[in-house]
């Protein structure tokens, strides 16, 4: 008897943790993301998060990027992240935060994923690797929405 309590307790446990998202989002640590089903340019993905009371996803750890490909991998499509060098070539600054991405800070670009082909791709995307890469930001790719499990307000997605 005492098992099927903790085992419901768990569950319970489980349920409210995981009911800190709206439906359709993922939960990791102290975040939800959200991994949209249309396509928009870089600036219209900002715009879209912002819509969703969120922000384009910043990805600041290991463990985040592992949870993010998982569903990135399955869904087979490369996402806009929220990190572009528009404003300083080279210099790649989460939007967000303002937190510049370099040797402190992680990261997880591709081997030849800031090639700036055509010195025109400013603004990081995901693929089905995990891996990141530099992109054209007027290109339309699928997004990745994050925000705060304590945030508070209806999010739509």
């Amino acid at each position: 008897m005492a098992i099927q309590r903790l085992c419901a307790s768990l569950v319970l446990l489980f349920v409210l943790v995981d009911s800190d998202c709206p439906s359709n989002w993922k939960h990791i640590g102290n975040y939800c993301f959200f991994f949209s089903k249309d396509t928009e340019t870089w600036i219209n993905a900002r715009l879209m998060c912002n819509n969703y009371q969120s922000h384009l996803g910043e990805i600041t750890s290991e463990d985040q990027n592992k949870f993010v490909t998982k569903f990135v991998a399955d869904l087979n499509h490369d996402f806009w992240i929220g990190a572009a060098d528009v404003l300083k070539e080279g210099e790649w600054v989460w939007y967000n935060s303002h937190q510049i991405i370099d040797n402190s800070t992680y990261s997880n670009w591709a081997a030849n994923g800031l090639d700036d082909a055509n010195g025109n791709e400013n603004c990081a995307q995901i693929g089905p690797t995990g891996e990141w890469h530099d992109a054209q930001c007027d290109q339309s790719h699928y997004y990745i929405c994050r925000r705060s499990t304590d945030h508070n307000g209806e999010v739509f997605g």
